[in-house]
């Protein structure tokens, strides 16, 4: 996920991508075998736009709500938040 404009590019990511350091963080990760990622080729564009220069570079550190992973059908069971 993320956003471009003249101004610069605005990269999401997650808490988990940062280094023990708190310094860098990891923006784009190996293709996963047998998932297909739609937002990559988004995030590769975004990666060649700040490489080439000329652009501001800002990041979004996400931080997940509980420690639990659910899949797909837990969460769309869950009611919706009000």
């Amino acid at each position: 996920m993320g956003a471009r404009s003249d101004l610069g590019v605005l990269l999401t990511t997650w808490k988990d991508d940062l280094d023990d350091s708190g310094r860098f963080v990891r923006v784009l990760r190996w293709p996963s075998q047998g998932r297909s990622s739609s937002g990559r080729n988004e995030r590769m564009d975004h990666l060649r736009a700040l490489w080439s220069g000329g652009l501001a570079g800002y990041a979004v550190i996400a931080v997940a709500q509980g420690d639990e992973f659910m899949d797909v059908e837990e969460f769309i069971a869950q009611p919706p938040v009000a």
